[in-house]
């Protein structure tokens, strides 16, 4: 199983973590922890995200892209459910998105999830590695993630 994670509270006899990405591989294993650890929820940080910016998400069909503590994250969407994503640890500020997204949407294609012509909604990516994806995408930028409200809406998420 492959995740990173964020202990958000601790007491006595609770910890609570966030798992900021998932092998969706090692689900199985998930409920093999959650029978043996009292795990109440596991929440995918995709969609969190989906969630987060679905009043800006406007096609049924689209390419969600998220820079986010230092991850990529990839995620395909039909029909309000996800049907591929990918996490890439960014290890250099140099990055060649446009290799990723095409890698991604040739990923997808090999599934037989057709991608083609859709929007890619992308966060926390910096305007100078846009340039080179809008060539051949439409790429409606979202902006930045104000960490805190996000962290909030996080919060009140996880509470539900």
């Amino acid at each position: 199983m492959c995740y990173s994670y964020y202990i958000y509270g601790e007491s006595k006899n609770t910890l609570e973590i966030m798992i900021f990405c998932l092998n969706c591989n090692g689900i199985s294993k998930i409920k093999d922890i959650a029978l043996k650890n009292n795990l109440k929820a596991v929440w995918i940080i995709q969609n969190i995200f989906l969630e987060y910016f679905s009043k800006h998400i406007l096609q049924r069909q689209f390419v969600f892209m998220c820079n986010y503590e230092d991850n990529l994250y990839l995620v395909a969407c039909k029909e309000k459910c996800i049907v591929a994503t990918k996490t890439l640890k960014l290890l250099s500020d140099k990055i060649n998105l446009s290799c990723i997204l095409e890698d991604f949407l040739k990923e997808c294609c090999e599934k037989d999830i057709s991608m083609n012509n859709t929007n890619i909604y992308v966060v926390n990516i910096e305007k100078e590695y846009l340039k080179p994806l809008d060539k051949k995408h439409i790429c409606i930028d979202l902006g930045t993630i104000n960490k805190q409200e996000f962290n909030a809406y996080m919060e009140r998420r996880l509470k539900v």
